[in-house]
């Protein structure tokens, strides 16, 4: 608890204070947000959850093929060997994580963490502590559990005493808990998940963005600065702020994503769905799959994007390469823009 402890006498730089206030003045919108997709709000939200696992699956390497963990994501398959029973274990994880939204940091919470991450693999245990000054043969270990605890408690008090930005404290909790080294094995994981889970309860957009698919690109920084940050962690003195300035890229990121998404959404509802849709693969690559329209259009049934594409092969201006669910389409046409609505100028002669 040496970075939480010493939490109160962390400088927060210029760049980094301006990070935050972007980042508040974008959460502010959270309830129209909310409002806006309420409608198909179980629908962002599942397709958010396979996004985000796909990423997650991608940034751990889990040594699977692109059709297989796709299928591991959108089905309820058994698993083959125990690296698809880990992803299993996982996907478990962040659909628990996104359907209760206020996390409470308990011991019981890790102890269940723990234990569905180890489900049907090598069980985990609490590391254990020897105590100093005790003779060789008298030697006293006591269960890291008591740091878990001890940690848990001081975050919540953090918490509700809301004196230091969020992003901080949930960035200096996830130096703590690494450096305690709770448990036998897992800890990254276990780290990451609560870190998730926390950033989740705090910032709603992720309820309907995919943190990893961002998250992914600054991992491998990520894990530098954790090393970083844990450089003098003994001394008490862990330099969090990069980790911080990580965090709220992140986010940042996942604030403009869902602006950009709720645009889309207002502009479909307008329009007619197979015209929007054939407004996006106009937009898209030459080259371009099914599943690059589905991720832009999450709340569209298959049925409408087959019928779409389908009228569109029809009418010359696309054509499928391969077949099955891996084919690629080509647009034929010239690019440009795509719409059916007639703009009037304010000052025409349009009458």
């Amino acid at each position: 608890m040496k970075a939480l402890n010493n939490i109160s006498r962390i400088q927060i730089s210029n760049n980094v204070l301006k990070m935050i206030l972007a980042l508040y003045e974008k959460k502010g919108a959270s309830f129209y947000h909310d409002s806006v997709l309420k409608k198909d709000a179980e629908a962002f939200k599942r397709k958010n959850i396979e996004e985000n696992l796909v990423a997650l699956y991608k940034m751990l390497q889990f040594d699977v093929t692109d059709a297989r963990l796709s299928s591991l994501v959108k089905k309820e398959l058994s698993p083959k060997n125990k690296t698809e029973q880990r992803m299993q274990n996982i996907k478990r994880i962040i659909e628990l994580i996104h359907e209760h939204e206020d996390i409470e940091l308990t011991i019981s919470g890790f102890s269940d963490l723990t234990k569905l991450l180890s489900k049907n693999l090598d069980p985990n245990q609490y590391n254990m502590t020897v105590i100093e000054g005790e003779a060789l043969l008298n030697q006293k270990k006591i269960s890291r559990r008591e740091d878990l605890e001890s940690l848990l408690d001081l975050t919540n008090k953090l918490i509700k005493k809301k004196d230091v930005p969020v992003t901080h404290l949930i960035a200096n909790f996830y130096v703590d808990f690494m450096n305690l080294n709770i448990f036998k094995h897992d800890n990254d994981l276990i780290g990451l998940f609560i870190m998730y889970a926390m950033l989740t309860e705090h910032f709603k957009a992720l309820l309907y963005v995919p943190f990893f698919s961002y998250f992914h690109q600054y991992y491998q920084a990520f894990k530098q600065a954790e090393i970083a940050a844990s450089y003098y962690w003994n001394n008490g003195y862990a330099q969090t702020e990069f980790l911080t300035q990580i965090l709220l890229d992140v986010l940042n990121l996942c604030y403009e994503e869902i602006d950009k998404r709720v645009h889309t959404y207002q502009f479909e509802v307008k329009l007619n769905k197979t015209d929007s849709i054939e407004n996006t693969i106009y937009k898209l690559p030459e080259l371009f799959s099914k599943d690059d329209v589905r991720l832009k259009h999450p709340t569209v049934s298959n049925a409408t994007i087959d019928r779409t594409l389908a009228r569109l092969r029809d009418e010359g201006k696309i054509r499928p390469l391969g077949k099955g669910r891996s084919t690629k389409w080509q647009q034929l046409i010239e690019k440009q823009p795509f719409t059916k609505i007639k703009q009037l100028s304010l000052f025409g002669d349009d009458l």
